[in-house]
């Protein structure tokens, strides 16, 4: 028992950390993620308002993209000498004044000068910025209708030095992009998130900048970061977060063991030896003695105690009882008289079938609810049932082949005699009820009254389940117990004709709760 229990102590104690295990696991993981994610959102939104800033300081921004996306190879040639030498005194006078109504102003050449200068200037803050910062890449596109897609610059290569920027066209498609189609919508967040699988393997956590310019939106910045290998890192790390709380969790397993062993198992094994020891030599001075050894600084202290006391209230009663044997006798002379005409009726075959129906119909009641006094009546309505039998002959009951009609009639008259033995106990006249009335079927067509339903007695109609589920599931003279299943549909199939509902629904619970058929003789 002492194994046992400390087994079971443990093995409780480790679904319960496993559980916790888990849950903190989970949460570890969660709260990580989220953690990350927070202050990588917060870095990338300070990122992205500072390029956003530079950007913005590209003199007359709006006459620039125009330029630049009207216009994207002859903004990529080199500067012509003209263009040098017109820009340097529009720059010497304007500088970073100049603005869309100066930029429309100019000559082309002019323009076309300061379209390159500008649109370096633009690229090389997105380059230095990529070149500076953990980030997979940084780029700035157009996602209105009119030129969805549109590169206005991306950064470079490091490994290569290609600068595949103006004039490319990229994918936004709003269905494959949740972010773009929020921005889109007109209902966004200053910078707004997504997971984007890359075509390239592994997935991207990509950060969007809408740039508004007079009140429209003209370009967004992007930012990618390598989500896939963030997860990798963080799972692993996860993991052996988790390890390490499991190495800690057996050990507190283990130290808890012990200290329950000294504290709990140890106690109550000594208390159910003490006791066990008790019930066979009815020595109240012997589990005194033994009750000692309990440490009585806690509850099993107590406990033990209490054994000590209980032990001697015990002897005391039993004295009470040896000295009251008369009146026991008394009491229980009627229910041994019938229970010895009963045992008088048993065959070979049907040996221990009172009982076993008398366990049954316990169990009925029980599933259903019923009162301990109801069950206890149930349990002695079962044992009785069959004392009718009495009056057949052996040779009738044994009989293996088909009864006459006179004989079958015969046996059809015991629950009459078996009412007529047990009307005399007037303790529990339940009894001679359940021996009249137990092969009565719910429709009416039973024996030997014909009652039908609530003209049945309640108790009866659980005696009558039960009964027919024995006479099923045991041996008899001209055959042998039925499979399980067979007597499953043999109840289910007789639900309202020859059994109440309820009381074979309940059976019916009972039979699918037995795996292994041990509900049978």
């Amino acid at each position: 028992m002492k194994k046992k229990l400390l087994f079971q102590i443990g093995a409780l104690i480790a679904v319960f950390l496993i559980v916790v295990l888990v849950v903190l696991g989970t949460l570890i993981y969660v709260g990580s993620t989220s953690l990350f994610l927070n202050a990588k959102n917060e870095m990338i939104d300070r990122d992205l308002v500072r390029i956003r800033d530079s950007l913005l300081e590209t003199p007359a921004l709006s006459s620039m993209l125009d330029y630049w996306r009207d216009q994207p190879q002859t903004v990529k040639e080199d500067y012509s000498d003209e263009e040098i030498r017109e820009c340097v005194s529009i720059v010497e006078t304007l500088g970073r004044n100049m603005n869309d109504e100066d930029f429309a102003g100019f000559s082309d050449v002019v323009r076309e000068g300061f379209a390159k200068d500008q649109y370096r200037y633009f690229s090389n803050q997105i380059n230095y910025e990529k070149q500076r910062l953990d980030y997979n890449n940084i780029y700035c596109i157009d996602i209105s209708t009119q030129n969805s897609g549109f590169v206005y610059c991306i950064g470079e290569d490091d490994s290569t030095k290609v600068n595949p920027t103006l004039g490319q066209h990229m994918d936004v498609d709003p269905s494959s992009h949740p972010a773009i189609r929020r921005i889109l919508s007109g209902i966004y967040n200053p910078t707004e998130y997504e997971v984007y699988d890359n075509p390239n393997g592994g997935l991207l956590y990509i950060g969007y900048l809408p740039v508004e310019i007079n009140g429209t939106i003209r370009f967004v910045i992007c930012v990618e970061y390598d989500w896939s290998s963030f997860h990798k890192t963080l799972t692993e790390n996860a993991i052996l977060m988790i390890l390490l709380g499991m190495l800690v969790m057996t050990v507190l397993c283990a130290a808890l063991l012990g200290f329950l062993r000294k504290r709990v198992i140890t106690p109550i094994t000594e208390i159910q030896r003490s006791v066990r020891k008790y019930m066979v030599e009815k020595d109240s001075a012997g589990v005194i003695r033994d009750m000692k050894n309990v440490p009585a600084d806690n509850e099993l202290g107590l406990f033990a105690k209490d054994m000590s006391d209980l032990t001697v209230e015990i002897d005391e009663y039993i004295s009470e009882i040896q000295n009251s044997q008369e009146a026991l006798k008394k009491l229980t002379y009627e229910v041994m008289d019938a229970l010895a005409k009963a045992i008088d009726a048993k065959d070979e075959y049907t040996n221990g079938h009172s009982e076993r129906v008398a366990i049954y119909a316990r169990m009925i009641a029980t599933n259903l609810g019923l009162s301990d006094e109801d069950q206890e009546k149930i349990y002695n309505m079962g044992l009785l049932h069959d004392i009718g039998k009495i009056g057949i002959p052996k040779s009738i009951i044994s009989k293996t082949t088909k009864l006459t009609d006179e004989e079958f009639e015969l046996v059809q008259s015991h629950p009459i005699l078996g009412y007529e033995i047990l009307e005399k106990i007037h303790s529990e006249p339940e009894l001679a009820l359940a021996a009249r009335w137990h092969h009565e079927n719910y429709d009416g067509t039973g024996y030997p009254d014909g009652k039908k339903g609530d003209e049945i007695p309640f108790l009866v109609r659980i005696i009558a389940v039960a009964d027919s589920y024995d006479a099923m599931t045991s041996n008899r003279s001209y055959r042998k117990y039925l499979p399980q299943d067979v007597a499953r549909a043999e109840i289910e199939k007789n639900i309202g004709t020859q059994f109440d509902p309820e009381v074979a629904k309940c059976m019916i619970s009972i039979i699918d709760s037995d795996k292994r058929y041990a509900l049978h003789e």
